[in-house]
Parts: C-alpha cells; structure tokens; sequence
C-alpha cells in the first residue's frame, strides 16, 4: 500500500508528458482552403444562386478625386436601377495614392445580380463591374466607410464660396461641371454627337466662370445654375426651330418668313450656355455702353469691338 502513492505520481507524469508530446510535436496541417460552392434554390417559383454566409458585392467605378467620386455615388444611388441596392462610397490605399471605388451589396443571387448590372451598362450609367462575395466583417467595413463619407459631406458648411481662393473655386467648380456633363442622359445614351468635356476643357471653364463672376460681381451659384439647367455644360445646339420676329434681317440672319414690314428669322441656341443669336446682339450692345475696365478679364473673354453676324 505504501507504493500506491510515487505510482499514481508516476502514472500521472507520463500522462502529462504524452500529453504535452501530442499536442506539440510537429505534425502536418492541412492548410487548403475551403471551397465555396454555390448553391441552387427555388424561392417563390424564381431560380437562385446564391451562396450561404457570404454577400455578394460589386465594383462598379473607381475614380482618384474623393469629392468628384462623392458626386458620382449621390447620381448612382438615385438612379431607378440601384434604387433598390445599396450603394457604397469606399476607399482603397495603394502605394502611393488613395482610389474611391463605388460599390454596390447586390442580393445574393448570381443571376438576379448579373441582370442589374447588365442593365446598368446598357443604360450607361457604369462601363463594367467586377463582383465577389465578402463574408459579413467586410461588408460591414464598407458600410462603415460608406457612412463616414456621407456624415462628413452632409455637415453644415463651414466655409462660403466667396471666402475660398480663386484656385479653389476653379477647382470645385472644375468637378462640377465635369460631373454634370458626364452625368447627362444623351452623354450615357450616345443618341446624339455629344462630347463630354475632358478634364483640360472642364479645368478652363471653370477658370472662365470664377473670372467672368468676379468681375461682374456677380453670385458663382448664378452661373452654375444656368449651366446645369440650360445644357449641363454640353457644346451642343438646342431650340433648333426657335424663332423671332423682327423688324429687318441682319447679316448671319436665316428670313423663315416676311409679313407686313417685319420678318420672322431663326434664333437657334448653342454653346455650353445656349445663348441664342438674338441674346448676343442684344448683350454685345449693353457691352458698348459698358464703362467697366475690360482689360482686367482675361484676353479671350474680352468681348469684340465688332457686333455678332
């Protein structure tokens, strides 16, 4: 009886010692990962694809400008075919810059999925997407960048327009009109010759409106609103059968029609501010009588001595 008691020790160290061998001697691991598969169902008499655990999430844009890809995430989301998703405004660090993609937490349904964004490139609002499901941590993420981005620019304004530099106006103003003309529906659809404005050309207007509102003392909402309203910035004729009465053709005049002393000539629009012909006769006349001090706009808005024909 006298050895039950180093016996039981004895037993118990080898134990301990088999143990602690099991769990630490090197063993090989299986290391490969698991496979998604996706699974078939029938819910409510439709077909699905869809794969457990997972959500499925889309790419749809990418763009370097944080602000320009704000404005751009504002259209997407308000457009019928993602009024139903969710879209997300997020953010990506590379080496050496930071790029806001926009993405879309589609249903998790491969086919469903594949036909909203089939519809959104027909329709021209993305040029193509690149899908993959996250599991839930990363969805999540998006989420909270997402709201990051729409609390930060949804904050009351602490600084006015007319307190910010030229230079920075020119570059506020530059996105601006750049997203309007490329948000347009004839720009999407193509049904017409439309070029939107490159970034030079959107970087010179810009300059242009922050000139020509400083000069005349005059609010840059003005100007901003009447582009946007008029042709969203597009070099594009419109009111092609616009006409007006006069009292006798001028030079450049196409007569439709004459009728007791007077004639009835065509006033079409073009231009980025669709101006008719009739409205810059009429402005180049108020410019003759001006006294202000030209010469302080730059060389090329300085209007002609000479009339519009």
């Amino acid at each position: 009886m006298k050895t039950v008691g180093p016996l039981v020790a004895a037993l118990a160290t080898i134990a301990a010692a088999g143990y602690a061998g099991f769990r630490l001697w090197p063993r090989e691991i299986d290391i490969r990962p698991i496979p998604l598969t996706p699974t078939w169902e029938s819910i409510g008499g439709r077909a699905v694809v869809r794969l457990p655990g997972r959500f499925l999430v889309a790419e749809i844009a990418s763009y370097d400008d944080e602000f320009f890809a704000y404005l751009m995430f504002t259209h997407l989301r308000a457009r019928p075919v993602f009024r139903n998703t969710e879209v997300l405004l997020t953010y990506r660090r590379l080496p050496n810059r930071i790029v806001y993609p926009i993405q879309v937490h589609l249903e998790n349904d491969l086919l469903s999925a594949a036909f909203l964004l089939a519809g959104a490139r027909k329709s021209g609002l993305i040029r193509e997407s690149s899908s993959r499901y996250v599991p839930a941590e990363t969805l999540h993420r998006l989420q909270y960048q997402t709201s990051v981005f729409l609390t930060a620019y949804n904050l009351p304004s602490r600084v006015r327009l007319e307190h910010l530099t030229k230079a920075d106006l020119s570059e506020y103003v530059r996105r601006f009109v750049r997203f309007k003309a490329l948000t347009d529906a004839r720009t999407r659809s193509k049904t017409e010759p439309v070029q939107p404005l490159t970034s030079a050309e959107a970087q010179q207007l810009a300059a242009d409106i922050v000139a020509v509102s400083d000069f005349y003392l005059l609010p840059l909402d003005f100007f901003l609103g009447i582009g946007a309203m008029e042709n969203n910035y597009l070099d594009v004729q419109g009111d092609l059968k616009n006409a007006i009465w006069k009292r006798h053709a001028e030079k450049g005049d196409i007569v439709l029609k004459r009728k007791r002393g007077r004639v009835l000539v065509l006033n079409q629009s073009s231009g980025v501010w669709q101006i008719t012909r009739e409205t810059l006769r009429y402005a180049h006349r108020l410019y003759l009588r001006d006294s202000r001090e030209y010469s302080r706009l730059p060389a090329r808005l300085r209007p002609p001595r000479a009339g519009f024909g």
